[in-house]
């Protein structure tokens, strides 16, 4: 499996933190073992007015200095585990910052032991054996700073190519067709989504940023031609949810992409409406049987209301997961005069030639 470019720096930093590891375990291993063999027979040694005896135990900088070693140690080893879960995982901004913070605090840990212990070494260290497990760290130090940079460099290069990802990922248009009888609410629906606003009546049709084709619903359309379907992601059929004719309608439209089945004005539904649920999900799974409905998390039928926004969001959700989910052209779609755009990010609203009134 490929490595992706933002990993190889942090690959660059697991390695340096395993072998900064592997030092300065061999020099707190060293160290001490050295303190406690020899610190009895004159590893230290305490000289006063000329006059020098041996130490049964370490002085304080000898501990302060195992203290900063073992500390250096822990930091190393945090470092080495964030490291490998950034290079598993993804969105790893905070495990990238952690590992700078990591292994500079690793850095700066063994720099305070080797400030002490090269400040004390020449006046009471008469033994130079234990001084090898500090030159160890020395290269561990050496290389938790390389592995902070290049932490610091991978987060770098995966901020600018996330930046560029999310560009270009939103700059592509999803084509969505609504289709329906006149009157039962197609632009009232894309209304509430897009602005989550209702009105009794709304002009139509309304300028945004995803493609997307509203018909007026007048039997002309029933035969729309096949170049204005051509690359639709999906088309969403609304019908109203107490006309049987709205319903019935919606089986002489057909398009080859995935056709959501949506009932509109359900707030106006006192006790059983004219189509039932089953009806309608039976229709809604007719027209997709050219797609595999066991991928689908739910059946591509929803009930709708404008009016209080129930189950709107749910119907373009649910068409922007398949599309996305399947989509496998780059091409963009340039809308034509009868188009709107949905985006995500709130536009003006723009005035266009009303050809009618459409009520909820």
């Amino acid at each position: 499996m490929a490595i992706k470019v933002p990993k190889i720096p942090v690959c660059g930093a697991i390695a340096c933190c395993g072998v900064a590891l592997i030092f300065q375990l061999v020099a707190v291993a060293g160290t001490g073992w050295f303190a406690h063999d020899y610190t009895e027979n004159g590893l230290f040694r305490s000289c006063y007015f000329g006059s020098c005896g041996n130490l049964s135990e370490g002085p304080d900088w000898w501990k302060a200095c195992q203290a900063f070693s073992i500390l250096g140690l822990l930091t190393i080893a945090g470092s080495l585990v964030l490291g490998i879960l950034h290079a598993l995982l993804d969105n790893t901004r905070n495990l990238s910052l952690g590992g700078i913070a990591s292994s500079a605090a690793s850095a700066l840990l063994l720099v305070a032991e080797l400030a002490v212990f090269g400040g004390m070494t020449n006046e009471v260290a008469e033994d130079i054996n234990y001084g090898y497990g500090f030159i160890l760290s020395v290269i561990a130090c050496v290389l938790s700073a390389i592995a902070a940079g290049l932490f610091a460099f991978g987060l770098r290069n995966s901020n600018y190519q996330a930046q560029n990802y999310v560009t270009h990922t939103f700059h592509r248009d999803i084509k969505l067709i609504l289709l329906g009888d006149s009157n039962v609410g197609k632009t009232s629906l894309v209304t509430r989504y897009t602005q989550d606003h209702f009105t009794g009546c709304t002009d139509v049709v309304l300028n945004f940023d995803l493609s997307s084709q509203d018909t007026a619903g007048s039997e002309m359309f029933n035969s729309i031609p096949t170049f204005h379907c051509r690359g639709a992601g999906a088309a969403i059929l609304a019908f109203d949810i107490n006309s049987i004719k709205s319903f019935d309608d919606l089986r002489t439209r057909s398009q080859e992409c995935l056709r959501v089945v949506v009932a509109t004005k359900c707030d106006l539904v006192d006790t059983s409406p004219a189509i039932s649920r089953s009806t309608a999900e039976n229709l809604a799974a007719g027209l997709n049987r050219h797609l595999d409905l066991r991928s689908m998390t739910t059946l591509p039928y929803f009930e709708t209301s404008s009016k209080t926004g129930r189950g709107v969001s749910e119907v373009f959700e649910f068409v922007f997961q398949h599309c996305l989910a399947n989509r496998s052209s780059d091409s963009l779609h340039v809308p034509d005069a009868d188009s709107f755009m949905l985006s995500a990010e709130s536009q003006q609203e723009k005035s266009r030639a009303s050809r009618g009134k459409c009520c909820s």
